[in-house]
């Protein structure tokens, strides 16, 4: 909306002249407001969003499969969810990798820890008490005590308590060491640390005993999840995203605010629903057509 006081100007001008002058001034400025708007609206970095609608696809196709095959005895499922098994983590590891980069876009970090952590509350209790509800559920162990989420809400609310002491860390020395540590303890759940056969750490055995440490990486062995991303070493992989991050924040290229695969773009916009809901929709699919098909 124009500035009441050049509506005043136009409205009380006395010759054309002066009501000339006062409508290029209005016109003037709806521009820059038009441009301001279209600025507002290209800074999202699309591209995060798409590329996260990719991940998540991804997995949705990959719990698709698992529902397909091992709930409902599809032979077709368990040969395709076998065959996405070995290439299931990496993608996991992008979806973390991303939502590190996504920091130095974030302005509140505590706020959106604080949120993710709801959203992972909501999903231990779908998997521990709702799922085992319904038939074919029961007989499988779906119960996510740390997942993703779990992991994502505790480092982003780390960052927002010790955003002071990363931030004078330089990226080009947080990058690499950031690699080196998930590396290093990668090996976390065989017992030790080590980067690549050097360097090895032998931890103690009373760290194993039970699962009160599940969270950081230790737990007993007959532990049990669907879905298990600890701090140890995957803290260090989101890490590794800020500070990649960082550089590339302002230097990346015009088409990666621009919209290429829409449909992704949407799914990455909502994420979090998606994937809070996602099994309930998707058992409900199998499940309508398993009996209407037989």
């Amino acid at each position: 909306m124009a500035d009441e006081n050049l509506v005043t100007e136009l409205a009380n001008a006395k010759t054309v002249a002066e009501a000339d002058a006062a409508a290029k001034k209005i016109n003037e400025q709806l521009k820059d407001m038009e441009k301001a708007s279209e600025k507002k609206q290209s800074s999202r970095l699309v591209i995060l969003d798409e590329l996260r609608g990719f991940c998540l696809l991804i997995m949705m196709t990959y719990h698709l499969f698992y529902i397909m095959g091992y709930l409902f005895g599809m032979e077709r499922g368990m040969a395709m969810h076998a065959a996405m098994t070995p290439f299931a983590p990496i993608f996991a590891a992008f979806f973390i990798l991303i939502a590190g980069f996504c920091v130095c876009y974030s302005k509140d970090l505590s706020k959106r820890g604080l949120k993710l952590l709801i959203y992972a509350l909501c999903i231990s209790l779908m998997t521990i008490v709702i799922l085992p509800m319904f038939p074919r559920f029961e007989n499988h162990n779906m119960a996510v005590w740390f997942g993703i989420l779990h992991l994502l809400a505790v480092a982003k609310l780390l960052m927002a308590l010790w955003q002071k002491i990363f931030g004078k860390i330089p990226w080009f020395v947080g990058l690499p060491l950031s690699l080196l540590l998930f590396q290093y303890t990668s090996s976390v759940s065989d017992g030790y640390f080590s980067l690549f056969g050097h360097f090895t750490l032998n931890l103690p055995e009373f760290l194993y005993s039970s699962n009160v440490l599940m969270p950081f990486g230790f737990h007993a062995p007959g532990f049990v999840t669907w879905d298990y991303f600890p701090l140890l070493p995957f803290l260090f992989l989101f890490l590794f995203g800020v500070f990649l991050g960082r550089p590339m924040k302002d230097s990346l290229p015009k088409f990666c605010y621009r919209s290429t695969i829409l449909p992704l773009g949407w799914l990455g916009r909502h994420s979090l629903i998606i994937y809070l809901l996602h099994m309930f929709v998707l058992y409900g699919v199998v499940y309508f057509f398993y009996v209407t098909l037989g």
